[in-house]
């Protein structure tokens, strides 16, 4: 029942103000940490959705109707599935050194001007320094000119519902916020547009770094062809789910050691 009061009261608050009164085009290249691949994903942000576009694969979260369209043009399918789904099916979430401490934990401080994806922007730090073996480090570089909401926010960082939010976010939020005045002269609560975060891990001589940078702002909507299903095309389950499914079914599954 309350998660239920929770879902209602967003899909109240998202319909008299949209998460993205004006439409927003990043271009981002994500790095992973492991491998070294980058991606560089195409995410539109305008009213209540996101669409975010791959090489072949669109996605599009919606969050009046509180679902998730996958488009595969290569694999020739399609699915959609409800953010409950999706909340139940994500696996539990990987408490790593980083998410096992509060903000307030971090030293957050602001490095001064800088330039990113051609725009005027500030750099900030923050870093916690357990005196031991380990070491973590967030830098960010944000945009001041343009300000979102907090729900937009979260969303834009991942710490949205369905998704887990966890300390890295709360860190964001302080690193980000930047307050404005209402028409009216009311205090408003703002954050600064996210145009880089790179993380640093250092733990016993190990460093892990993930880093995901904007490489250009536009105010462009998406096309037609980026959001139609394409015609012939298959409805399948998201992986997510069929996934959660296999997993639940080898769970069920008779232990032969058992006596």
């Amino acid at each position: 029942m309350i998660a239920l009061l929770v879902v209602l009261a967003a899909a109240n608050a998202t319909a008299a103000d949209p998460l993205f009164p004006s439409p927003i085009h990043l271009t981002r290249r994500v790095v992973d940490p492991i491998s070294g691949s980058e991606t560089v994903i195409d995410e539109y942000l305008y009213g209540n959705r996101v669409v975010s576009v791959t090489a072949s694969k669109t996605a599009i979260a919606d969050y009046d109707k509180g679902e998730l369209l996958e488009i595969d043009r290569q694999a020739g399918t399609w699915s959609v599935t409800k953010f409950e789904e999706i909340a139940k099916a994500r696996p539990a979430p990987i408490r790593h050194r980083l998410q096992s401490v509060r903000a307030d934990d971090w030293n957050v401080q602001t490095r001064g001007a800088a330039t990113k994806a051609g725009r005027s922007a500030t750099a900030i730090e923050a870093i916690r320094d357990s005196g031991g073996s380990e070491f973590s480090r967030l830098n960010v570089v944000v945009d001041g000119e343009i300000r979102l909401s907090r729900e937009a926010f979260d969303v834009l960082t991942g710490a949205a519902w369905p998704n887990d939010r966890n300390e890295e976010h709360d860190v964001l939020r302080r690193a980000a916020r930047a307050e404005t005045s209402s028409p009216a002269g009311q205090r408003l609560e703002r954050f600064a547009l996210l145009l880089e975060k790179r993380v640093v891990i250092e733990i016993d001589g190990q460093t892990i770094e993930t880093r995901d940078e904007v490489l250009r702002v536009a105010h462009d909507l998406p096309s037609a062809r980026q959001l139609e299903i394409p015609r012939g095309a298959t409805k399948v389950e998201s992986r997510l789910v069929l996934r959660h499914k296999l997993l639940d079914e080898l769970d069920r599954l008779p232990d032969a050691n058992a006596p």
